[in-house]
């Protein structure tokens, strides 16, 4: 009893020094200037068989059949297409999702790469260990360098990473459209109110 109950509190210390270790490293945000952006993207996330397997078949199809299209118009009109996933490195994650979803997301996965059904080549693409896809250096820097100020979003889980990396690109200036259809979510209830508080801080949806 004495046993599991050190286990326990020695989880509970390190889940906790982990959450106060990302929260003193997270990124710095820095807001644009919208009037320096003028281009825009098109991100797709997360769309990779370990997590677009939770989905229906139904909800599936219509979201990539609508991703796979806007990517291409969007290509053939000069916009980038950023591409990207999420891999769980941090062993408490890898530990838990083994444990509770066969491993799914994490390192070595046969289902880590992107799921089939995308049919288009992306122009860039970026792996993330965190919801918000700004806690990638190197996806910011992107953004800054092909003076992208406007974010079509996409991908799944729309509770979770969309939201995330939604709000990151809100409180930093960027002006963001949530592609509604091409959004996955296994909790539609708790995504219509997430969308809402969105569209309040200024996002737009189409």
């Amino acid at each position: 009893m004495d046993l599991i109950l050190g286990l326990v509190l020695a989880g509970i210390v390190f889940l906790m020094a982990n959450g106060l270790f990302k929260l003193l490293n997270r990124p710095k945000i820095i807001r644009i200037d919208p009037e320096q952006r003028p281009n825009t993207a098109l991100l797709v996330i997360d769309m990779q068989t370990d997590f677009t397997k939770n989905h229906d078949k139904a909800s599936k199809h219509s979201a990539f059949e609508l991703i796979n299209s806007l990517a291409m118009e969007k290509q053939r009109t000069g916009v980038a297409v950023i591409e990207i996933r999420h891999v769980f490195v941090a062993l408490h994650e890898k530990l838990f999702m083994r444990m509770t979803a066969g491993g799914a997301g994490v390192e070595g996965s046969p289902g880590i790469d992107r799921d089939d059904a995308l049919s288009f080549q992306a122009d860039q693409l970026f792996t993330k260990h965190q919801m918000d896809s700004f806690s990638v250096p190197a996806f910011e820097s992107y953004l800054d360098q092909h003076k992208i100020g406007h974010l079509y979003i996409t991908g799944q889980e729309a509770n979770a990473c969309i939201q995330a990396t939604a709000n990151g690109a809100l409180a930093r200036g960027y002006e963001i459209t949530l592609v509604d259809e091409g959004i996955l979510s296994a909790d539609q209830h708790k995504w219509q109110k997430n969308r809402e508080n969105l569209l309040l801080k200024g996002a737009r949806i189409q």
